[in-house]
């Protein structure tokens, strides 16, 4: 056979690309792809908004922000910790029963301050601070509690009654009751009613270990 019979005439060639059936059938490829992806996404989103619903008590599909002060000082020192929602609270104890944790791992902060300046106290959601022993722990005799509207003036971009436990990031001196050392898991308010930080209690440690520690709390009083 010779060479001539085994080639095509240029004119016999065909572009199946170009044919309407094929462009169609790639249109049609194109808009299954795009509808499988937002199905794809739809459902991760409604697997997010009914888990918070079920766990959290709270349909919301949005991540909660945290202060800046405290993402910046968390970002500086890498920092792990998982932010998780529950119901509205307006007290630490709410807001362990709403979030389904012990107290214990509840860690509030307190703000005292004297002539001197403010100090915060880090201790249990479950105890109160005895001030008179951190007082003395602390050299400093006349500390007394801070008012909301101080609290609301060294701490900007937290809602009352939820500040984070780590004034460091605001640049106040803070001291660990050693109540809190030895929990494996350790929470902390995200700085709303309706967040918490979650953080192993290795990294609560790393994160802590430069304050002050001592035993200045005891048991809340219920009534």
């Amino acid at each position: 056979m010779s060479a001539e019979s085994d080639s095509f005439p240029r004119d016999d060639l065909r572009d199946f690309s170009a044919t309407p059936r094929v462009v169609q059938l790639a249109l049609m490829a194109a808009a299954a792809g795009s509808f499988g992806s937002a199905a794809a996404f739809i459902l991760l989103k409604l697997i997010a908004l009914f888990t918070n619903l079920a766990y959290w008590g709270r349909l919301s599909t949005l991540p909660a922000s945290i202060p800046s002060h405290l993402s910046t000082y968390f970002g500086q020192r890498g920092a792990r910790y998982e932010v998780c929602l529950h119901e509205h609270s307006r007290t630490s104890a709410q807001t362990a029963r709403s979030a389904h944790i012990a107290p214990s791992q509840l860690a509030k902060s307190v703000l005292l301050e004297d002539e001197t300046g403010c100090v915060m106290a880090v201790i249990p959601a479950d105890q109160t601070v005895m001030v008179g022993e951190l007082g003395r722990m602390l050299g400093r005799s006349g500390l007394r509690l801070s008012d909301e509207a101080r609290i609301a003036s060294l701490l900007d971009g937290c809602e009352r009654g939820a500040v984070p436990p780590v004034g460091m990031a605001w640049g106040l001196e803070t001291v660990v009751d050693d109540a809190l050392e030895g929990q494996a898991v350790v929470y902390m308010e995200g700085g709303d009613h309706e967040s918490l930080l979650r953080m192993s209690g290795e990294q609560f440690h790393e994160l802590m270990q430069r304050q002050r520690h001592g035993h200045f709390c005891k048991p809340a009083t219920t009534h």
